[in-house]
């Protein structure tokens, strides 16, 4: 079975940083591995006033990653290619 998105994805990465930055909650969509294999799933991306891991991605209590700019020492658009994650640009 092929899943599909019938959504305008993006991976515009600084214009997601930019949202994230304001203050807005956007829905993403991310993979993650399980039992060998690649799932996909929908979630939520906020910023939160925190000194550590102040980007964080997740849904359902379950982390799908957080980015630091401190430990990581890479560029945001670096760690969002390593989750292979997309997002619905917001109609605002």
């Amino acid at each position: 079975m092929t899943h599909t998105i019938p959504y305008k994805t993006s991976r515009d990465y600084k214009r997601l940083k930019e949202l994230l930055d304001e203050g807005k909650e956007i829905v993403c969509f991310v993979d993650y591995e399980m039992l060998g294999k690649t799932y996909r799933d929908i979630c939520w991306a906020r910023k939160v006033e925190s000194n550590f891991e102040p980007y964080r991605f997740g849904a359902r209590g379950i982390n799908y990653g957080a980015y630091d700019p401190n430990f990581y020492r890479r560029p945001f658009e670096w760690y969002m290619e390593e989750l292979n994650l997309e997002f619905i640009e917001p109609n605002v």
